[in-house]
């Protein structure tokens, strides 16, 4: 069978397509039938090629994304589906994240025939030997019997694209988060069971990274360190291997059980310079609510540590829970100035996720309604007086920012806004909006200059961005998908579309009224 794989994740800034890579590489292996990958990231181009192809299989990997999961990403995945059915019209099929988290409601919403939920190759490898069999009716095919395992060269997918602006690679080292905490949807995922892969499977997965070429790579797993031994014995393993130059990070948890001398010497060896712990609360009340599992002194001693051996320390902070109060956000800010971090990441609002404890709240209070996918942001409702507190205590301290990719990127390779978080629009909030619409920009007319070179007062129909009807068209679509809000004749007129910043003014004015 000829199969196409896509990645269709056009995110900013970009994430490496590891699943896909993973699932390329397993199928290819298995040499019975003719792959082939067009990633979307570096080539929009859906030619009539596509139609001669047995079946076309997405990778879906959010449900929504930006800066505070604001932006719902499906408008755009059924954009580029609607895209394929012009010229192809065979069977489409979805998998990854987003789909393991709501498979129905993402199979309906796109209008493709089959969903496969799955941390590993079980559920592709039986929809394939059906196919052949043509006995496979349109529907969801779950199976967790397997994980992703076995030894890869991960050379199937050029990592150059990812890796220019100081983006990572990602590398699988386990699946299966046991937690639940009350937000996060990993377990919905991932499953609650972890499997865990050799540890000299993933160091001789990363040494093929690295003969390539690929010096930052990402453990892409819901808490790298848990369990500590686990990821200790990788790392130890990788500097057996003289692989001490990889520049490594993961999403890691500051419970006493996870972070310990040991693994911040590590650090060291490695010569990283910061360290950065997904924390969401600094008041013990919340985090008791939330069942993270630790305490602020556990955060205060893991900090410590970092100290100890001379590294920078930044965090991820998540408010709005159902317990949080006006005295929490003051203890949060509070141990903020006291632990003293480098750089604090700050969400003011808690998304709701379906298969969460938070989602079985919200349906119990009447916020959302049963059996809703959520497929399109919704927040748990946070008092007003408790928002506007966030972002008067964060906008005060120069190291809070807006909910970003710090984990991902070195803190001197992010471009985020430095003047904090509004309430009600401000800078912050433009910015991020700037930056989404020149980012659609430069990919839907193919600009020879990068959104970050795009300035705010440049004509809309010179010879840097050359704007005519068409292009416009197209521009406006993609705006709709990007932001989730629509764009009619009068809006254009009333525009009066000139420059840059009278088109980002014109999205803007869009979502205000929308609010």
């Amino acid at each position: 069978m000829k199969v196409l794989l896509v990645n269709p994740n056009v995110l900013t800034p970009e994430v490496f397509p590891a699943g896909m890579e993973y699932t390329a590489e397993h199928l290819i292996r298995e040499d019975r039938h003719d792959i082939s990958i067009l990633d979307m990231n570096v080539s929009d181009e859906i030619d009539a090629s596509v139609r001669h192809q047995d079946l076309v299989l997405m990778g879906v990997r959010n449900v929504d994304s930006g800066m505070d999961n604001e932006a719902p990403e499906l408008p755009l995945i059924r954009s580029i589906v609607e895209r394929f059915r012009q010229v192809y019209t065979g069977p489409i099929g979805i998998a990854g994240s987003a789909v393991n988290l709501s498979p129905e409601g993402v199979r309906d919403y796109l209008g493709i025939e089959y969903a496969l939920v799955s941390k590993g190759f079980g559920a592709v490898d039986q929809l394939l030997a059906n196919l052949d069999k043509d006995v496979v009716p349109p529907g969801i095919i779950r199976d967790y019997s397997r994980c992703v395992g076995g030894e890869f060269e991960r050379n199937v997918i050029d990592k150059a694209f990812y890796l220019k602006d100081g983006g990572r690679i990602g590398v699988a080292t386990k699946f299966g988060c046991p937690f639940r905490c009350q937000h996060c949807d990993y377990p919905a995922i991932d499953g609650r069971v972890i499997t865990m892969r050799p540890p000299q499977e993933v160091v001789e997965e990363v040494r093929n990274l690295h003969r390539a070429g690929v010096d930052k790579i990402f453990f892409a797993d819901a808490q790298f360190n848990l369990p500590v031994k686990h990821a200790i014995a990788i790392l130890e393993g990788l500097l057996d291997e003289d692989l001490n130059e990889v520049d490594w990070d993961g999403f890691i948890n500051p419970h006493k059980a996870a972070f310990n001398e040991r693994l911040a010497h590590l650090y060291k060896r490695f010569g990283k310079e910061q360290v950065h712990f997904g924390i969401d609360s600094l008041s013990n009340r919340v985090l008791r609510e939330l069942r993270k599992g630790f305490t602020v002194d556990d955060v205060r001693n893991a900090v410590r540590m970092c100290r100890e051996h001379d590294m920078e320390v930044s965090c991820s902070l998540l408010f709005g829970s159902p317990s949080e109060t006006l005295e929490s956000v003051r203890e949060t800010f509070q141990h903020i100035d006291e632990i003293g971090f480098n750089y604090v990441d700050v969400s003011p609002r808690i998304r709701i996720y379906p298969e969460t404890p938070l989602y079985e709240i919200a349906v119990e209070q009447g916020i959302v309604p049963a059996g809703d996918p959520l497929l399109h942001p919704v927040f748990y409702p946070v008092a007003r007086e408790v928002l506007e507190t966030v972002f008067e205590m964060s906008d005060a301290r120069p190291e809070c920012h807006a909910a970003g990719l710090v984990q991902y990127f070195s803190f001197d390779e992010i471009h985020l806004p430095t003047e904090g978080l509004k309430a009600t629009g401000g800078a912050a909030l433009r910015e991020q909006t700037a930056i989404r619409v020149k980012t659609v920009m430069a990919r839907i007319l193919d600009l020879a200059v990068s959104p970050e070179q795009i300035q705010d007062d440049q004509s809309l129909y010179t010879s840097v961005i050359g704007l005519d009807s068409i292009g416009l068209l197209q521009v406006l679509v993609a705006l709709e998908a990007e932001f989730a809000c629509h764009i009619d004749d009068e809006d254009v007129m009333a525009a009066d579309l000139k420059d840059v910043a009278s088109l980002v003014r014109l999205v803007e004015d869009k979502l205000a009224g929308e609010r």
